[in-house]
């Protein structure tokens, strides 16, 4: 009598999905009860039967990729964001491309965007105002300024 377990589907349905699912032969052969050898010639017969890709995929690749899946759902003002902190960061549109999964064309257009918002938000901190001394209006961002370019100029001018 051999001392051998035949492999049922359901083992090798196991032990595909494991692979799949990014776990190590010794963590599958814990699951099914197998030995870590037993479960590396039976990935290796399983890879040559097309049964499982050639290729592994790690723990971390899977986790990069439901990262990369959860941020295609988000809104577009959140993308806007990340994108523009990957600019920030020095990172190029096609690193922010990979990590939203998206076109590089599309992150240009958020980063084009997120220029354009800035450029609002700049003009609404301004401040309009007379100046107290030829009374002409001009809008500064300076919360205590109350002289024109042209009085501001004039005023240093003489020492003020």
């Amino acid at each position: 009598m051999s001392g051998r377990n035949e492999w049922t589907p359901e083992d090798d349905s196991a032990v595909a999905t494991g692979v799949l699912s990014g776990r190590t032969a010794r963590e599958i052969g814990e699951e099914i009860g197998r030995t870590h050898g037993a479960v590396s010639v039976r990935i290796t017969h399983l890879r040559k039967a097309g049964s499982i890709p050639k290729v592994n995929r790690t723990s971390a690749e899977i986790a990069a990729q439901t990262a990369v899946e959860e941020r295609k759902r988000w809104k577009r003002a959140k993308k806007r964001a990340f994108a523009d902190k990957c600019r920030l960061d020095a990172k190029g549109p096609s690193y922010a491309a990979r990590m939203l999964g998206c076109s590089v064309r599309e992150v240009r257009e958020l980063l084009a965007e997120c220029r354009k918002l800035k450029e609002q938000d700049a003009w609404k901190d301004k401040r309009t105002r007379s100046c107290s001394r030829c009374h002409k209006v001009f809008t500064t961002p300076h919360k205590c300024r109350f002289l024109c370019d042209s009085c501001n100029s004039y005023a240093s001018s003489m020492g003020w």
